[in-house]
Order: C-alpha cells, then structure tokens, then sequence
C-alpha cells in the first residue's frame, strides 16, 4: 500500500530511490509484497546497487534474483572499500546487465565506457571517484 501511495507522490520526478530490504528478505523473495510490485511494474527502471566490497562469487544466488525482480541495471557501490575493482567484470558477467551509477562514499557519479574501463584497469584513478588515505570517496576536481 505505501509503496502504490508513494509512486503517486513521487510520479513528477525524473528518478526517485528507494532504499529496499535485502534479497533475502521475505517480502523480497517470489510471492512477497515487494516483490510482486517491483518484478511486475513496467512503468520504472529498476537498479540495483551491488556493493562491491564483496566477492561477487558469494553472491551466488545474485543472478536468479536479478532476473526475478526484472532488474535493468546495474549500480555499483562501495567502490571506495574494494580492494579489487576489477572483480566488476566477473559481476557483469554473471549479470549482463548495464552499468549506470559508480558510487563510493559521496557522490555517485554516471557510469560511462571510459570511467568503466578506468575502474577495470587502473582502480579508481580516472573514474571520478579517489580515495582519500582515511578511506571516504570524494569526486576528482573537474569531474
């Protein structure tokens, strides 16, 4: 009900996130109330963001739940915590989704080839995201 009421409010804006409870929780899974609502609305893009401080192979289940929920694209996070950014290549190809947004502390930034490619080979230097030595994100001057 709050989220029918919710998407009447919001239907003005041009993007509108909704922090969601976890895949594994029960009104995520097939058959809950969330989860009705998101897999079978046709009328929004559904993101999903993958902290990428995590080894994509844990998320085993990941990909079936993705393709559950009718996921569009993909948001990576965290991106400031990883040891291994190029991890993000195995997660594609679990889920051959599009990127849209890189994120690490603040702020989120759009995902493009080149800042793609950037984050695949050299980390985070030209993504737009750096790391500062006490480990928050900030975006490069210019960016």
């Amino acid at each position: 009900e709050q989220v029918v009421e919710l998407e009447k409010q919001l239907s003005d804006y041009q993007a509108v996130f909704v922090d969601l409870p976890s895949l594994a929780h029960p009104a995520m899974s097939p058959g809950g109330e969330l989860h009705g609502w998101l897999a079978g609305h046709h009328g929004i893009h559904r993101h999903i963001l993958v902290p990428m401080d995590l080894d994509p192979a844990e998320l085993e289940d990941f990909p079936a739940r993705a393709r559950e929920l009718n996921v569009d694209w993909l948001s990576l996070g965290r991106l400031d915590r990883t040891r291994r950014p190029g991890k993000v290549l195995d997660l594609v190809e679990a889920v051959p989704l599009p990127v849209s947004l890189l994120c690490g502390d603040e702020p989120a930034i759009i995902a493009s080839p080149a800042n793609l490619a950037q984050l695949v080979t050299r980390g985070l230097a030209g993504t737009g995201i750096r790391t500062r030595p006490e480990g928050t994100a900030v975006e490069e001057e210019g960016q």
